[in-house]
């Protein structure tokens, strides 16, 4: 071989070599996969005696963690082969969306929650089906199953209250919830004292309409190493005794890490946003449900715990107006009339518009300070201040509109010539939400002058005509004539029809 040859030879390969190592250093390392941790028990299950009644609908999810916080992703629930059941006896609630939105917070992780079903049926019952979730490129632990267990209903659990922005709603009350906003939902709940070796409290969101952006439960019992903090867990569901999930351990569906129990008073917070679902309402059950003593239990008030959630949308609250009469005369009054509707099952509240009255063809104003208002709230003028006479434009400020009702607002105003005056109203808001919605109506005005009201009453009394029916027989009909008329009167006629 030709030395030269050789040592071009040598030099190529050294540079690929150097090449190849360089693109190895330069080259940025994949991402990392997220980390995701099942955050609900694997046991589902229906009551034990009636299981057409009692609890069937269950939260299943993941902590999705290695996020940045503000940032957005998806998670996925996958069903997989494997298990009893197809779908026959498990399935994902109706409605129940996957992918489904989640939000990192300032620990790199977020919620992802999914409803199950659980068909209500005894054929239910040690029914499994497995499932995995999926998020950027992780996944939960595969082979996971959900179970279908016969619960016994006893009241040793229970739930206690339930609260909105720290605000206690009664059984069977109800709250409002705007779509778009975000709060703080409390459940307070119960076990026997002590607690139990596992156990999940929880209320049944349906995540098309709640996005479950975290979720905290204290404890006041607590001897497990695996629920900590117990003040601020981040779970539904309190693992206390280290139960086996893996379907194909011999110890599954045991506590194989100790006999330790959580529980006592528990308390679990919910921090959700409204997604959708405005002008909907939806029943929002709630239950605790254990496993202690080689059996399963939830409390006895499930069935009369219920709260119902008013989905407000306020973008579907309308405004609309119209003058009265529409057609008047330069100097006249006619009556604008706006009418708020507001489709909703709860009431909406914070209500505010601003109407500027029109300039042309000449300067409609306020003709006088009487209102007629049933949307509440404050009502000035278009600046801001007290209504006057001569005002150019009203500004209604924190009206409300209940639910599935509407409400109205009328003020009198004057033009001062002919023509067509056309009224715009600016947008409706809710708070700081804008409707997208707006008025209009406009008021034709003529030049003629209005015609004085007729007297009622004659202060000269003038005689026109006049007849005599003295002497007309009982039982006649004539026509008689007059026996006197005024010689600016053309015609007089009378009829008479006899008693």
């Amino acid at each position: 071989m030709n030395p030269r040859s050789y040592h071009t030879i040598l030099r190529l390969i050294c540079g690929s070599i150097a090449l190849a190592l360089f693109g190895l250093i330069a080259a940025s390392p994949a991402a990392a996969a997220y980390t995701l941790t099942p955050n609900a028990w694997n046991t589902v299950g229906l009551d034990s005696n009636t299981p057409a009644f009692g609890p069937y609908h269950f939260p299943v999810g993941a902590k999705v963690c290695g996020g940045t916080n503000g940032a957005s992703d998806t998670a996925t629930f996958v069903w997989d082969a494997g298990g009893t059941d197809n779908g026959t006896y498990i399935y994902l609630r109706s409605g129940s969306a996957s992918p489904v939105t989640i939000t990192f917070g300032a620990d790199g992780c977020a919620d992802a929650y999914f409803e199950v079903e659980v068909n209500r049926t005894s054929a239910a019952f040690d029914q499994t089906r497995r499932y995995h979730i999926t998020s950027g490129g992780g996944s939960t632990p595969v082979p996971r199953e959900l179970y279908v267990e016969h619960l016994v209903s006893q009241s040793r659990n229970g739930i206690d209250n339930v609260k909105l922005n720290s605000v206690s709603v009664p059984a069977g009350g109800a709250m409002n919830l705007t779509v778009g906003n975000t709060y703080t939902i409390e459940l307070d709940g119960h076990t026997a004292p002590g607690g139990y070796n596992q156990f999940e409290e929880f209320i049944n969101f349906p995540n098309t309409v709640f996005q479950v952006l975290s979720v905290s439960t204290s404890y006041t019992a607590d001897t497990s190493p695996y629920v900590t903090p117990s003040n601020a867990y981040p779970y539904l569901y309190a693992d206390a005794c280290g139960w086996e999930n893996d379907p194909n351990s011999p110890y599954y569906r045991s506590c194989v890490g100790g006999d330790y129990k959580t529980g006592d008073t528990v308390i679990t917070t919910y921090t959700v946003k409204i997604l959708s679902g405005g002008g909907t309402s939806s029943t929002l059950n709630s239950l605790l449900y254990d496993f202690s003593g080689s059996s399963f239990h939830y409390n006895a008030d499930y069935s009369t715990g219920a709260r119902i959630a008013n989905i407000i949308d306020p973008t579907s609250v309308t405004i609309s107006k119209s003058f009265s009469p529409s057609t008047t005369n330069a100097g006249s009054v006619s009556t604008l009339i706006f009418s708020l509707t507001n489709p909703n099952a709860g009431a909406v509240s914070g209500l505010n518009f601003t109407d500027i009255f029109p300039t042309s063809p000449g300067a409609m104003t306020l003709s006088d300070t009487v209102t007629t208002n049933t949307c509440g709230g404050a009502l000035t003028d278009n600046s801001g201040a007290a209504l006057a006479i001569g005002s150019a434009g009203i500004t209604l400020s924190n009206g409300t509109v209940a639910a599935n009702s509407s409400c109205t607002i009328q003020v009198d105003v004057t033009v001062p010539t002919n023509g067509i005056y056309t009224n715009i109203s600016n947008h409706l808001f809710a708070g700081s939400v804008d409707t997208g919605h707006f008025a209009s109506a406009a008021l034709t005005v003529n030049n003629t002058p209005v015609p004085p009201a007729p007297s009622s009453s004659c202060p000269s009394p003038v005689t026109l005509a006049q007849w005599n029916f003295d002497n007309l027989a009982a039982g006649a009909n004539s026509t008689p004539a007059y026996s006197s008329k005024a010689v600016d009167v053309a015609t007089a006629t009378a009829g008479y029809t006899g008693a």
